[in-house]
């Protein structure tokens, strides 16, 4: 019995000792490196540890929190990868996916760092369904319109086909009058060509196609902007975020960009900045060289709570975008349509405004006419992205 008493007492100074060690140090909210939101230490509660959800988030917290980690995880990872991938056989790699370090694959021997095609769990499902209720109840309140990328995390490469039907899923369950257009991608080559080899983002070509169709789907296509120019940097050898995550850098590529020309207009980022990426920076030569450099945030626009942009076309409608890193590349060019633009992201709206995001308030404050929802796949299933709807 002593040793049983001791036991519980050492794991309930151990549980304490955690929850306090948020007030110890300053909790960081995300990993620049991998390019995701990390968990932070959650209350005690007996209710979460008999339902086993608080030991899951610790074990997860203690992981992205502790002091030092992300450096750690980055040279251990550097040091395990010395592996030449550039000399992998064909015949392990031929119309194939390999397994490169746990988490990546390739395809096709073609040098490109992908995910494989997940699969729907209950939990997914669940949590799809209850982010497609709310946007129903969305649709009969304002003029809603949804736009859905297709990923890798969704598409079996092998068998040429959605592993994941999730856009006939969304149409068949998404209720009242909305407007819906989606990028896809029928096999491997065509996918390449959209997205990165070495990011997950969709490079300028893909961005420049969803953003085309989306003013097609606005009925607004004769005020496109054209890209007046293509851009490579030479002395920029991008490694996107899964080389910066996998610290796999025998795979790398060009950073290429469209140019454009843009009306005149002004910037609200965060309520603190009046500027949002580093173009005109770029095209003057100056920008970080570094292998670890995120070009994509660092040249479009960094991941931000709220981002207003005024394109003063006073006879034209407000938009509200919600979305994803997705977005930055393209945020611009849909907001020179708008009167003004508010670009949500609600993984990073309530640190930088102090306050939930209340969707129904938010849209009438700021004489919103339309909403666009930028999706894919880990936005419908990702509880960060959760927006409640009040009665």
């Amino acid at each position: 019995m002593k040793s049983r008493n001791i036991i519980f007492i050492v794991l309930v100074f151990l549980i304490l000792f955690v929850c306090e060690l948020g007030f110890v140090r300053v909790e960081k909210n995300i990993s620049f490196a991998e390019n995701r939101t990390l968990q932070k230490f959650e209350h005690f509660t007996f209710i979460s540890y008999l339902e086993g959800t608080y030991q899951k988030k610790l074990e997860s917290a203690l992981s992205d929190q502790f002091i030092g980690g992300e450096t750690i995880k980055q040279e251990l990872k550097s040091i395990l990868n010395f592996t030449d991938y550039n000399n992998i056989p064909e015949r392990l790699c031929k119309n194939k996916y390999l397994n490169l370090d746990g988490s990546f694959f390739t395809y096709n021997c073609n040098h490109d760092l992908i995910v494989k095609y997940d699969e729907l769990t209950k939990e997914a499902r669940a949590n799809i369904n209850s982010r497609l209720e709310v946007y129903s109840k969305l649709n009969d309140y304002i003029d809603t319109y949804y736009y859905f990328l297709s990923t890798p995390s969704i598409f079996d490469f092998e068998k040429n086909e959605y592993h994941i039907n999730i856009i006939d899923y969304i149409k068949k369950n998404l209720k009242g009058n909305y407007n819906f257009a989606s990028l896809e991608f029928k096999n491997y080559e065509e996918y390449r060509k959209l997205f990165y080899k070495t990011d997950h983002h969709w490079n300028y070509y893909g961005s420049y196609m969803a953003y085309t169709q989306i003013a097609e789907m606005f009925d607004d296509a004769q005020n496109i902007i054209k890209p007046v120019e293509t851009v490579t940097f030479d002395d920029i050898v991008f490694y996107g975020s899964r080389s910066r995550i996998s610290q796999i850098f025998d795979y790398k590529e060009p950073f290429t960009v469209y140019k454009f020309n843009f009306p005149e207009f002004t910037i609200i980022n965060d309520k603190l900045y009046d500027t949002y990426g580093n173009e005109e920076n770029y095209f003057k030569g100056k920008y970080n060289r570094s292998r670890l450099t995120n070009h994509y945030g660092e040249f479009y626009g960094g991941d931000s709570g709220e981002v207003i942009f005024d394109f003063n076309n006073n006879d034209k409608d407000n938009l509200l975008v919600l979305g994803s890193s997705y977005t930055n590349a393209i945020n611009k060019l849909i907001a020179s349509h708008f009167n003004k633009t508010y670009v949500i992201d609600l993984r990073h709206y309530e640190e930088v405004m102090g306050e939930k995001f209340d969707i129904k308030r938010y849209i009438e404050e700021n004489n919103i006419d339309k909403v666009l929802i930028i999706a894919d796949y880990s936005f419908l299933i990702n509880e960060s992205f959760n927006i409640d709807w009040s009665k």
